[in-house]
């Protein structure tokens, strides 16, 4: 499967990088996004396996990615509300100015509204 080598090649990373970093602490804890397919406890364990994990003390903490998220996108909701096609509110607005200087650039965005 391609995904168990793709883990593979990242656990080697972690560890090749802690050692040329010269990292001389054990990580106890993983925070991941559990979409990842797999990347919980078996990440846990496989850096285990490489010594880079202090096996006293290792949380694994799932769907962190998106709790950090949460933090922001349900303040911007319930202040603009929610977005969607044919909708006209201020999350749309926030949508469609980022879409345009996206597009047009941030040098032609800023010519639009500099004051004469």
């Amino acid at each position: 499967m391609i995904w168990s080598n793709s883990f593979s090649l990242i656990w080697i990373a972690r560890a090749h990088l802690m050692k040329r970093k010269e990292v001389d602490v054990k990580i106890s804890g993983v925070a991941t996004d559990s979409g990842g397919g797999g990347m919980l406890e078996s990440f846990a364990t496989a850096l285990t396996g490489l010594g880079l994990v202090n096996e006293d003390v290792c949380f694994v903490s799932p769907c962190s990615l998106h709790s950090l998220q949460l933090i922001f996108a349900t303040p911007v909701e319930k202040a603009f509300g929610l977005g969607g096609i044919h909708l006209q509110n201020g999350l749309q607005l926030l949508h469609s100015m980022h879409n345009l200087e996206k597009h047009f650039g941030r040098a032609v965005w800023k010519k639009l509204f500099e004051d004469k």
